[in-house]
């Protein structure tokens, strides 16, 4: 599908007709890899037709099966919110949600949760406190023991593998920012992998990578405190387009939650959360990965806003801001990194 195309696509979704319900409005949201309808009660998700380095979305069939897998993988977390998948048809002059006739594109269809319900949200609203970073990351140590685990998801964690996803991260061709932290970055991690080796082989040794959820960032957590559990928690958007970033080290995976707390500003957050979480999972020596995976996660983000902002369908303000946000993540990677080599005795 060529640009005019998701362009006329995302303009005919964009209308009311195009949903049974008939909503009142539609708001789009839109990442690098998809575009969002919120609409009424619902949302309805479609994989942007692009390839990447770790993704293919090129064809109709493979954008249905990854929409597939999307249910699939994030029922483990947020059961009730994942409805199924539906077509996209033609009908009359206009697209649809749903109906019959030949499929022109494939959507996740979704329950539309309160955006005031994320982590993200109640953080920036000051809304979140310790005793409920708590909970989450009991919730999460308790997702990682019963995840799968197996000698195929623990070669995706060899350190030759972290090493591989670690430069993927850090290669961002035609990057037209300054370039010597980032460069400084690739030093420090390359440092800090080495010191890391006999851990992370030992572990990958011992099966302790799971099938985790590979995006645990604070916009994807949502809490409902008035709700009975299981219903208490919601935890969506999951990788499903590549193993290798979803197979990993249980550390490497809550890492992403403990970076954005650190991020926004909230070290006092991140800490109960992490000393919450090691002591659930009965882990004392992941402790020893974390400013590892945590520079790790920052540099994935750095990457992510990247290449968002040279997609034209993104919009111009928010495009604009996305370089001076890659940069502010890869200075924290570095930070986090050279802090933890100084206090090295």
């Amino acid at each position: 599908m060529i640009a005019m195309e998701l362009f006329r696509l995302i303009e005919e979704l964009s209308r009311p007709s195009a949903y049974a319900d008939r909503p009142a409005e539609v708001r789009i949201c839109q990442t690098h890899i998809s575009v969002v309808f919120l609409a009424g009660d619902f949302a309805y998700k479609i994989k942007k037709p692009v390839a990447l380095s770790f993704l293919d979305f090129s064809t109709l069939e493979a954008r249905r099966h990854f929409c597939q897998e999307e249910v699939r993988l994030n029922r483990r977390l947020a059961p009730g919110v994942y409805r199924g998948v539906v077509p996209v048809t033609r009908r009359g002059d206009g697209l649809f949600f749903g109906g019959e006739g030949e499929a022109v594109e494939w959507a996740v269809r979704m329950e539309r949760l309160p955006e005031e319900a994320t982590f993200l949200a109640r953080l920036r609203g000051n809304r979140l406190d310790a005793a409920t970073v708590r909970r989450l990351a009991r919730r999460l140590a308790a997702f990682h023991a019963a995840a799968e685990g197996s000698p195929r998801i623990s070669s995706f964690a060899t350190f030759d593998a972290i090493v591989s996803n670690a430069r993927d991260a850090l290669d961002v061709p035609g990057y037209e920012g300054d370039r010597t932290a980032l460069e400084r970055l690739r030093r420090q991690m390359q440092q800090s992998l080495a010191r890391a080796r006999p851990l992370l082989e030992s572990r990958a040794a011992r099966g302790v990578p799971r099938d985790g959820h590979g995006d645990l960032r604070l916009e994807h957590i949502y809490n409902f405190p008035d709700k009975q559990q299981p219903e208490d928690w919601a935890i969506v958007d999951c990788i499903e387009f590549d193993e290798r970033f979803r197979f990993a080290d249980p550390v490497a995976d809550a890492a992403f939650t403990m970076m954005d707390l650190k991020f926004e500003g909230r070290p006092d957050l991140a800490e109960p959360f992490a000393e919450t979480y090691f002591r659930a999972a009965d882990d004392e020596e992941g402790r020893g990965l974390v400013p590892l995976y945590v520079a790790y996660r920052a540099a994935v983000r750095a990457k992510v806003e990247i290449i968002q902002g040279k997609e034209w369908e993104i919009p111009a303000l928010q495009r604009a801001a996305l370089p001076r946000s890659a940069a502010s993540h890869w200075l924290f990677a570095l930070a986090e990194l050279e802090q933890t080599t100084h206090s090295l005795p």
